[in-house]
């Protein structure tokens, strides 16, 4: 596959994936937590932390 995500386990084993969200969905099923495809909301601290954070980004470019 040309075009594609791999990933060499640490006994040399090559996996391709054809998209992130496979190569995300592998991930998660190795190291054991659930995998979410949907975008979970934030929590308003944490969205306002982001917001400041990128307005503090903008302000420094």
């Amino acid at each position: 596959m040309e075009n594609g995500w791999t990933v060499t386990t640490m006994d040399g084993t090559v996996f391709v994936f054809p998209d992130a969200r496979e190569m995300a969905e592998w991930f998660c099923m190795v190291v054991g937590v659930p995998f979410q495809y949907k975008k979970m909301k934030l929590d308003p601290l944490e969205e306002e932390i982001r917001k400041l954070t990128k307005a503090t980004a903008n302000l420094l470019a």
